[in-house]
């Protein structure tokens, strides 16, 4: 409901408030040393980015999710060497908000390791929808890797944090890899 969404929201913000107001405590305490204050920013911003990355954005929220991984793409495109495309059938396609969210972070992790580790200078990205099946497909023509291998070996959150969404919302992935792009094909159950 609109009141449980603003009560989250607050107490998000709440929360972050905290997180900062302790942070930034440390560093007046430790400024004389430029070790603790370097992790007392490491903190910061990883309380920051654990808080933030819970959020709705508000486009996803407002408009949809077609409308939301657009404007992300755009964005992507004009401040990274990729370029993002993305296809879809129905601007406004209709799924559960949940389940928007979590599509919405798989992207928004897929495309993030992307940039950071694939030095792909294109991705596309197709969206259908079959009567009770989501499917995106991601196309990219960086740097070839084995997903499985590269979760295993994980050192970040990233990949991690990929595979919980995906076991949250029952999607199967598959990955293949052809002579010049990488193929992610990752299917959700409605």
């Amino acid at each position: 409901t609109a009141s449980q969404s603003s009560k989250s929201a607050k107490d998000l913000a709440i929360n972050l408030s905290k997180d900062v107001t302790e942070n930034v405590t440390l560093w007046d305490e430790r400024l004389s040393s430029q070790g603790a204050f370097n992790l007392s920013i490491d903190l910061a911003t990883k309380s920051i980015k654990d808080i933030s990355y819970s959020l709705m954005p508000s486009k996803l929220k407002l408009e949809g999710l077609i409308p939301a991984v657009s404007e992300r793409f755009a964005t992507l495109s004009k401040g990274s060497q990729t370029y993002f495309e993305l296809e879809y059938e129905d601007e406004e396609l209709i799924i559960d908000e949940n389940i928007a969210y979590q599509v919405y972070r798989i992207i928004q992790e897929i495309t993030n390791n992307l940039i950071k580790h694939n030095r792909a200078s294109y991705c596309k990205l197709s969206i259908i929808v079959n009567k009770n099946t989501l499917k995106l497909t991601f196309e990219d023509d960086g740097e070839h890797f084995n997903y499985k291998m590269a979760l295993n070996n994980s050192g970040g959150m990233g990949l991690l944090g990929l595979n919980e969404r995906l076991r949250s919302t029952n999607a199967k992935l598959k990955h293949i890899v052809s002579d010049n792009l990488n193929i992610f094909k990752i299917t959700i159950e409605l």
